[in-house]
C-alpha cells in the first residue's frame, strides 16, 4: 500500500459538509519512507511515499527509511469530496490542541484509505464502529463479531474435554473420568441402555408422506460415554506401586530400592579363600544382572561389607599473571623504549584422586523363615523381614570402593601488558624525539595437567549356606567391582598481553588524536603476547575385578550336598490364551482361558519346593484366584503347568467415537516363593479385543437435489468364524437401527432380501430398524435402504444419517453419513449462472443468493461436485447431456470458489466470443465473468511483470488457448558490451527485449494485450558482442480488451459478511462485503444495471432492501449511483476493443429514450453518470493511437449529446451543486481485483 505524504503549505480546504474524525484511542501507524519527485504532477514539489510495513519491503533498500504516526491527541480531516480533485483520496493530520497541521496523507483507492484510517483510529461512516478497540482490527476488518468470546470459551472448553478424555495414567484417574462421563451421559445411557424393536410391520406398507417438521432434533450426539483405556500395572498393586515410584531403573520393569531398616557394617580383614573363589560365580554379565536385580528389590535389612569410595584430588594452583612493561627514562633527542610486558606462569598440576578399597569377603548362614532371617557367618543378627506378604528382602553389599577423581589442572597465568612509549614536548619548528617503539605483551601460561584418577577396589567374596534351599530367596548380593575415578581435567593456558602504542617523529607538529597517520608520527604498535595451550587431561583410574558369589545347600549334619555360582530362577517361556468360545476374536465381557504355561529353571540350583504360580488380575482382565504349586524342577529343565486359568475381559460401555471398537487387554503369569515373586515369570501378554461384527462401509451420495431418492448403503462384515444373527448356532443376534434427518424420506428398501429384513417405528417416522438374519464367517452383507430428499430442504444445508450397529441388544458401533441438499440445473432465461462446489457452504449460499436478489437477478445453479465438473463430466470425460454452454451470451457467469482446472480455457472464450472464436475476427457479445480465485490455487512463477496471484494464474489459463507468436531462437538475443550481471549490465536482460517485442504486438493489434507465458532463459555468448537468451513463448490474449473478466482474489465471502447485509442497510465500501457487491455488480449485464437506475413499476420493483454505501471520506453512494459507475466503466470499455462501434452506448441511449419518465427521478445520477464518461472517454484515448478507437469515443460522444437533449427535454437539468462520481479504478481494491485481459506493456504506469 502506497501513501504520500504533502510539504506543501496549502492544499483544497476540506468540504463543509465533512466532519473531522475525533481519534478515541492512542494507536500509531508505521511503515517505510521512500521520497521521490513528481515534476510534473506538482511543480517542484518533493513527495514522500509511505509503504505499509508488512507488505515485502527490506530495511536499508535505497532511499527508503523506517516512519511512523503516533495518533495521540491528532484530528484527521479530510481535504476534499470532489472525485475531480487530486485530493479526493487524501487526509489531512492535526494536533488537536494547536490545531497545527502534522501531515498529509494521500491514496491509491478507497481501500487503502480505509486501512489506514483503521490504523490511525478513525470512526465514523465507512469506518469501524466507535466501541471496537483500534488494536484488535487487522488492516481488512470492519465490524468485530460479538460472540467472539463466547466462541473463544467454546473452543477452550471442547480442548479441556477433550484432555478429560483422554486415556488415564493410572486406576484412581480412570475412576474418576469413568464417572465424570457416567454423569455427562446418564440421560442417553438411560434412552439407549437397550435396543427396543417396536412391532414390527414391513416397511413396504408404509404410505410415504413429505415430512417437513422433523419429530427429533436433528443434531446426532453419539448415544454413550466413551470406552475407558487404561494402563494396566504389573502384578500385585504393591509391586505396581513400586515400579511407579522411580521410573528412571535399570530395565523396563524396574522398582525403586527402598532405604533398609537396619544396616550392619562389617569390615574384617579376612584372606580370601581361593578354593571356594574358584567356584564361586565370576561371569560379569551374571554378576551384573544379579546386581541390578537387588538393587531393584525393597530392603529390609542391609549387609555393608563394601568398600569405601577413594577421595578426589584437589585441583592444582592458578599461575600468577605475569608483569606490565614500564616507559624507560625520557632524555632529550634519545630513544624512548618501553619494556615488554612479562610472561604467566604455568598452572599447577591436579593431584591424583586416592584409590577405593576392596570390599570384605562374608560367609553367612541362613535359617528360620520369612518372617525372621537368622544370620550367622561373619556376622550374626536376625533380620525381621515381614513374611511371605512382604516382599523385602535382606541385602548383602560387598561392592569395591569407588576410586576417587582426579584433580582438575590449575589455570595458566596471563601474559604482562606492553607500556606505551612517551612523546617529548615537541614544539613547532623544533626536533622531536627520533623513536619510540610500544612494548610487546607477555607470552600466557601453560595450563596445569589434570590429575589421575584412583583405582577402584575389589568386589568381595559372598558365600551362603543354608539347609532350607527357599530362604535364598530372601537374600539378595552385589558383588561388583568398584569404578574407577575419572580423570582430571587440564587447566586453561593463560591468555597474552596486548602490546602498546609507540611513534616515529617525522618532524615538528603537535600529536592530534590517535590513529596509525597522526599529524608527523607513525605509529608502530607493540606485538601482542601468545595464548598457551591447555593444560593435558589425566589418565582415569582402573575398574576394580568383580567379586563372587557362592550358593551352598548343606545338609542337617552341615556337610555341603550341591552348590551353584547362581541361585534358583523360574522363567515364563510360553502362555496360550483363548476365548472360551472360540471364534477367533475376543470380545469384551468374554471369558478366556490360559493354558500350557511353561517353566524354566534359568538358575544354577534345583528350584525348590514351595514356589506358586498364579495370575493376577489386572485393569483390564479379572481372574480367578487359582494357585498352582510347582514341583522341584531341576536347573535348565522346563516343566508346563498342567492348571488352566480362567479370567474375563472386562465389558466396555457403549462408544462415544464412530467406528468400529478395537483395543487391547493385558496380563502375566506370577511365580512366587515365600511372598518374592521370580521378576523373569512375569511374560506380557496382550490380546486384542474387538467385537465380532462391524460396519464395513457406509455409502451414499454426497449430492442429492430436491425430491431425487438416492440408495442407502451399509456393509456389516463377520470377523468371526462363528455366523451371526438368527440362524442356528449363531454366536448372537445382530440389529441395525438407521436414524434420518428429518428431510430425509424413506422409501422401502431397494431390494428384497433374505439376509435382513427392515421394520419402522410407526411413532418415530425417521428411525428404522433392520434385523439381520444371517452374516456368514468372514463375509460382508450389504443392506439398502432408499430414501428422498424432502421437496423444501433448504440448499446446501448438511443432511446428516447414523447407523447404530447392535449385538446381543447391546450397542456396540455408531457411524455417520451425510449428503448435501445440492441445486438441480434447470436451464432459462436466468441474469446470472452462478457456479457452486464442494467448498460452498449454507451460510455461503444464503449470502449470495440474498446479494444477487437485491440487484434484482435471476439466476441458474451449477453444481460442480453434483455433475462431476463444469466443462465435462469427470466420471466419462464426456460433455454433460444437459449443458450450459452457449445458454449464456451476453450474461454473466459467477464463480466463487473459482477452479479453474474444471474450467476449460475455450469454454471462457466462446463465452465471450460465441462462434467468432473460431474465426480470425471476434465479436464481442456482452458477456461477463467474474472469477473468486480459491485460496488453494497453484501460484505460478513470476514470469512477467504483471506477477500478482490471480492476475497471473488466468492470464496463464487463458494463454493455453491463445494464439502464439512464432519467435526464431536467433531473435531472442541482443548485444552486450559486458557480460550480463557484470557492470552496468543487468542480470535479466530480456526482460528489456521482451517488452519492446510485447510493445510491438499491442501496437500491430491494439485490441488484444500480449504476454510472456513461458520462458526457459539460458545465457549465452554467440558473437564477439551478442548474447542468446534461449527460449521464450509468448501468445497473444485470446480475449478482446473489452471483455467483462474480473478476477478476485479470495473467496468473495467472509463470516462479518453476512451480519453486514442482514443488520444494516449502511455499508462500508472499503470492507469485504463492499467491494464483494461492487464486483459482483459489474459483471450484470448491462439491462439489469439500468433496472437499478431507473424507477421501476411496483410490480416490476425488487423486493429488496435498498442499501447505501459509505466512503471512508465521508461520501455517500447509493444503490443507483454504484450501478451508475459500473455502466460507465463498462460502456468505456467497449473502446479497448478498437471495433468502431458504440453497442453499449446504444443500448443505454436507446433505453433511456424509451423509458424516459422512468428515469426522471433519477435524472441528476445520469447527468454524474455522463459527466464520468466523459472523463474516462480521455483517459482512454490517452492509452490509445488508434482510429476504430477513436471512431468508437466520437459514437460515444454522439450518444452522450442525445442523451442530454432528451434529459432537456423532459426538463432535467444537471445540478452544479452535485458532487462527481468517483471512478471504478478508485472504488476497487487493485491489489485483490484484475482485469488479466487488459494489460498494457507500452506504458510503465498504463491503467488500461
Amino acid at each position: 500500500m502506497t501513501l504520500e505524504l504533502s510539504t506543501a503549505a496549502e492544499c483544497t480546504e476540506v468540504s463543509r459538509h465533512v466532519s473531522p474524525s475525533i481519534l478515541t484511542e492512542s494507536t500509531s501507524y508505521h511503515g517505510y519512507v521512500k521520497r521521490r519527485t513528481t515534476v510534473l504532477r506538482r511543480w517542484k514539489r518533493q513527495w514522500i511515499s509511505i509503504v505499509e510495513g508488512r507488505n515485502n519491503h527490506r530495511d536499508g533498500c535505497h532511499g527508503q527509511v523506517p516512519f511512523s504516526i503516533t495518533t495521540k491527541d491528532i484530528i484527521v480531516q479530510h481535504l476534499s469530496l470532489n472525485s475531480n480533485d487530486d485530493n479526493f483520496l487524501a487526509i489531512r493530520v492535526l494536533c488537536r490542541n494547536t490545531r497545527r497541521e502534522i501531515a498529509r496523507l494521500r491514496t491509491d483507492h478507497i481501500t487503502h484509505l480505509h486501512c489506514v484510517m483503521t490504523a490511525l483510529g478513525c470512526t465514523g461512516p465507512g469506518l469501524p464502529p466507535d466501541k471496537i478497540p483500534r488494536s484488535s482490527i487487522p488492516w481488512d476488518r470492519i465490524t468485530l463479531i460479538s460472540n467472539d468470546m463466547v466462541i473463544q470459551n467454546r473452543t477452550l472448553q471442547e480442548l479441556e474435554d477433550a484432555h478429560f478424555l483422554g486415556s488415564p495414567a493410572t486406576s484412581s484417574q480412570a475412576c474418576i473420568q469413568l464417572e465424570a462421563k457416567q454423569r455427562r451421559y446418564s440421560e442417553e445411557l438411560q434412552l439407549h441402555s437397550e435396543c427396543c424393536i417396536p412391532d414390527a410391520c414391513p416397511l413396504t406398507s408404509l404410505s410415504v408422506n413429505p415430512i417437513c417438521t422433523p419429530s427429533r432434533c436433528n443434531e446426532f450426539r453419539p448415544p454413550l460415554g466413551p470406552p475407558v483405556f487404561v494402563v494396566t500395572n504389573v502384578g500385585h498393586r504393591s509391586y505396581s506401586h513400586m515400579i511407579s515410584q522411580n521410573p528412571s531403573s535399570y530395565d523396563e520393569h524396574a522398582r525403586s530400592p527402598k532405604n533398609s531398616k537396619y544396616g550392619i557394617h562389617t569390615h574384617k580383614n579376612n584372606r580370601r579363600n581361593a578354593a571356594v573363589f574358584k567356584q564361586s560365580c565370576r561371569d560379569p554379565a551374571l554378576i551384573k544382572e544379579t546386581a541390578i536385580r537387588a538393587l531393584l528389590k525393597r530392603h529390609a535389612y542391609t549387609l555393608q561389607a563394601n568398600g569405601l569410595s577413594g577421595c578426589d584430588g584437589a585441583p592444582g594452583q592458578k599461575g600468577h599473571n605475569g608483569t606490565h612493561g614500564h616507559t624507560g627514562p625520557y632524555e632529550a633527542g634519545s630513544h624512548r623504549p618501553s619494556t615488554d610486558g612479562g610472561p604467566g606462569e604455568c598452572g599447577g598440576s591436579g593431584e591424583r584422586g586416592k584409590n577405593g578399597t576392596d570390599a570384605c569377603d562374608v560367609i553367612l548362614s541362613l535359617s528360620g523363615d520369612s518372617e525372621q532371617l537368622q544370620v550367622s557367618g561373619t556376622c550374626q543378627f536376625i533380620a525381621q523381614l515381614g513374611g511371605e506378604n512382604s516382599e523385602e528382602v535382606l541385602f548383602v553389599n560387598c561392592r569395591g570402593g569407588d576410586g576417587g577423581n582426579g584433580g582438575r589442572g590449575g589455570d595458566g597465568g596471563h601474559g604482562g601488558d606492553g607500556k606505551p612509549c612517551s612523546r617529548g614536548d615537541n614544539s613547532p619548528g623544533e626536533v622531536g624525539g627520533l623513536e619510540g617503539r610500544g612494548g610487546n605483551g607477555g607470552d600466557g601460561g601453560l595450563g596445569g595437567r589434570g590429575g589421575d584418577g584412583g583405582h577402584a577396589g575389589c568386589g568381595g567374596l559372598c558365600v551362603l549356606h543354608t539347609v532350607n534351599e527357599a530362604l535364598f530367596i530372601l537374600v539378595e548380593v552385589d558383588c561388583r567391582g568398584g569404578m574407577g575415578g575419572k580423570a582430571g581435567l587440564g587447566g586453561l593456558g593463560g591468555n597474552g598481553g596486548q602490546g602498546a602504542t609507540g611513534y616515529v617523529d617525522r618532524g615538528s607538529g603537535d600529536l592530534e588524536c590517535d590513529g596509525y597517520v597522526i599529524s608527523n608520527y607513525v605509529c608502530f604498535p607493540g606485538h601482542a603476547g601468545m595464548r598457551r595451550r591447555h593444560g593435558a587431561g589425566g589418565i582415569g583410574g582402573h575398574t576394580g575385578p568383580d567379586g563372587g558369589i557362592l550358593w551352598v545347600v548343606d545338609s542337617p549334619q552341615g556337610e555341603c550336598l550341591y552348590s551353584a555360582g547362581t541361585r534358583y530362577d523360574a522363567t515364563v517361556t510360553t502362555v496360550r490364551a483363548v476365548a472360551v468360545t472360540d471364534d477367533g476374536i475376543i470380545e469384551p465381557n468374554e471369558c478366556i482361558a490360559v493354558s500350557c504355561i511353561s517353566v524354566t529353571n534359568s538358575g544354577g540350583l534345583p528350584l525348590p519346593l514351595g514356589a506358586v504360580c498364579s495370575i493376577p488380575s489386572t485393569e483390564t482382565v479379572k481372574f480367578e484366584l487359582i494357585k498352582f504349586d510347582l514341583p522341584t524342577i531341576q536347573p535348565g529343565q522346563t516343566f508346563e503347568i498342567p492348571v488352566t486359568y480362567y479370567g474375563r475381559i472386562f465389558d466396555q460401555p457403549p462408544p462415544n467415537v464412530p467406528g468400529p471398537f478395537v483395543s487391547s487387554a493385558e496380563f502375566h503369569p506370577r511365580i512366587e516363593m515365600l511372598g518374592r515373586p521370580f521378576e523373569k515369570s512375569f511374560l506380557q501378554q496382550t490380546l486384542v479385543v474387538q467385537y465380532p461384527i462391524k460396519t464395513a462401509f457406509l455409502r451414499c451420495r454426497e449430492n442429492l437435489g430436491r425430491g431425487e431418492v438416492d440408495v442407502l448403503e451399509i456393509g456389516l462384515q463377520n470377523i468371526s468364524g462363528l455366523p451371526y444373527g438368527d440362524c442356528p448356532g449363531s454366536g448372537g443376534t445382530v440389529g441395525l437401527q438407521i436414524h434420518l434427518d428429518a428431510r430425509l424420506i424413506p422409501v422401502g428398501s431397494s431390494s428384497v432380501s433374505t439376509t435382513y429384513s427392515v421394520t419402522y417405528d410407526p411413532s418415530i417416522r425417521d428411525s428404522l430398524y433392520v434385523r439381520v438374519h444371517e452374516i456368514l464367517p468372514g463375509k460382508t452383507m450389504k443392506v439398502e435402504i432408499a430414501v428422498q430428499m424432502e421437496s423444501c430442504a433448504e440448499l446446501f444445508d448438511q443432511c446428516h444419517w447414523e447407523a447404530d450397529l447392535y449385538l446381543r441388544d447391546k450397542l456396540i458401533e455408531y457411524n455417520f453419513g451425510k449428503m448435501c441438499v445440492s441445486s438441480t440445473y434447470h436451464p432459462s432465461l436466468a441474469d446470472v449462472l452462478f457456479i457452486t462446489s464442494q467448498y460452498t457452504t449454507q451460510k455461503e449460499f444464503i449470502f449470495w443468493r440474498h446479494l444477487l436478489e437485491n440487484m434484482g437477478a435471476s439466476v441458474d445453479f451449477w453444481d460442480i461436485q453434483r455433475y462431476n465438473g463444469l466443462s465435462l463430466d469427470s466420471q466419462t470425460g464426456l460433455p454433460h447431456p444437459v449443458s450450459w454452454k452457449g445458454r449464456y451470451e451476453g450474461k454473466m457467469i459467477l464463480f466463487p470458489h473459482c477452479d479453474l482446472e474444471v474450467f476449460a480455457p475455450n469454454d471462457i472464450i466462446h463465452h465471450f466470443h460465441g462462434p467468432s472464436a473460431e474465426g480470425e475476427v471476434l465479436e464481442d457479445l456482452n458477456s461477463s465473468l467474474v472469477l473468486f480465485l480459491h485460496p488453494s490455487s497453484p501460484k505460478l512463477p513470476n514470469q512477467s511483470k504483471h506477477h500478482d496471484h490471480a492476475d497471473r494464474i488466468v492470464q496463464y489459463h487463458l494463454g493455453l488457448a491463445g494464439p502464439r507468436v512464432d519467435i526464431p531462437q536467433e531473435e531472442y538475443s541482443g548485444s552486450h558490451f559486458f557480460s550480463p550481471g557484470s557492470f552496468f549490465t543487468s542480470t535479466t536482460p530480456y526482460h528489456k527485449w521482451e517488452k519492446k517485442r510485447l510493445k510491438r504486438l499491442e501496437e500491430e493489434v491494439p485490441s488484444q494485450s500480449a504476454f510472456v507465458l513461458q520462458r526457459q532463459p539460458f545465457l549465452q555468448k554467440t558473437g564477439c558482442l551478442t548474447w542468446s537468451y534461449g527460449n521464450a513463448d509468448i501468445r497473444r490474449s485470446p480475449l478482446l480488451r473489452s471483455c467483462k473478466l474480473l478476477v478476485v482474489d479470495g473467496s468473495g465471502y467472509k463470516d462479518e459478511d453476512e451480519k453486514l447485509f442482514s443488520s444494516n442497510s449502511d455499508i462500508p465500501l472499503a470492507s469485504n462485503f463492499g467491494q464483494t457487491y461492487l464486483a459482483t455488480m459489474y459483471g450484470l449485464p448491462l439491462m439489469c444495471k439500468l433496472k437499478l437506475i431507473k424507477t421501476l413499476p411496483e410490480d416490476q420493483r425488487p423486493r429488496t432492501t435498498a442499501l447505501t454505501f459509505h466512503l471512508p471520506n465521508g461520501m455517500t453512494l447509493s444503490q443507483a449511483e454504484l450501478a451508475a459507475i459500473c455502466v460507465v466503466h463498462e460502456i468505456a470499455d467497449e473502446v479497448l476493443g478498437c471495433k468502431g462501434t458504440s453497442g453499449r452506448m446504444v443500448m443505454f441511449a436507446d433505453d433511456l429514450a424509451n423509458n424516459v419518465n422512468a428515469y426522471i427521478p433519477s435524472g441528476q445520477i445520469v447527468h454524474c453518470m455522463l459527466a464520468l464518461l466523459d472523463k474516462e472517454l480521455v483517459i482512454r484515448k490517452k492509452s490509445l493511437h488508434n482510429f476504430r478507437a477513436h471512431q468508437s469515443i466520437s459514437g460515444i460522444k454522439r450518444s452522450i449529446s442525445q442523451v442530454l437533449q432528451v434529459l432537456c427535454n423532459a426538463g432535467i437539468i444537471g445540478s452544479a451543486d452535485t458532487l462527481p462520481f468517483p471512478a471504478l479504478k478508485v472504488l476497487l481494491n487493485n491489489n485483490a481485483f484484475y482485469f488479466p485481459h487488459q494489460h498494457v506493456h507500452s506504458l510503465e504506469d498504463s491503467q488500461y
